[in-house]
């Protein structure tokens, strides 16, 4: 056997191992297991409670994640920016809601947006909820 031939068939064999130690690298970058991605928060929920028209409507708020934080915005008259926060601290026009329940009066309107935060976990969706208590 020639130099040549040796070089081919060592260069052959080689070739396709390495390949394959590179896509197995590759799968494993690129999508690591479920267990090292972020959870996402469960969204925001809503209760009401209370009879409408003539009484108060009273809206609660919660979510399934354990430990999360709940980010808020709202207002009566128009729709609300969606809540923002730099980790456990609500910005802009944002408050983090602790309770008591919102309270929308007869003749009353409130639109409420909320997320749901904790730390090591992705936020949750926007949540978009309307009250009218005409």
């Amino acid at each position: 056997m020639t130099t040549e031939s040796l070089s081919a068939r060592g260069l052959i064999r080689f070739v396709p191992s390495s390949i394959g130690i590179l896509l197995a690298v590759l799968v494993f970058v690129a999508f690591p297991s479920s267990s090292a991605r972020a959870t996402q928060c469960d969204v925001v929920e809503f209760e009401e409670t209370g009879l409408c028209c003539r009484h108060n409507i009273y809206v609660s708020l919660s979510t399934a994640t354990s430990g999360a934080t709940i980010f808020v915005t709202w207002n009566s008259t128009y729709s609300p920016a969606d809540p923002t926060h730099n980790g456990s601290t609500p910005t802009g026009t944002t408050s983090t809601w602790v309770g008591p329940n919102f309270v929308v009066p007869p003749g009353g309107r409130l639109e409420i947006k909320a997320i749901a935060y904790k730390a090591g976990f992705t936020d949750s969706a926007v949540t978009d909820y309307l009250v009218e208590n005409y």
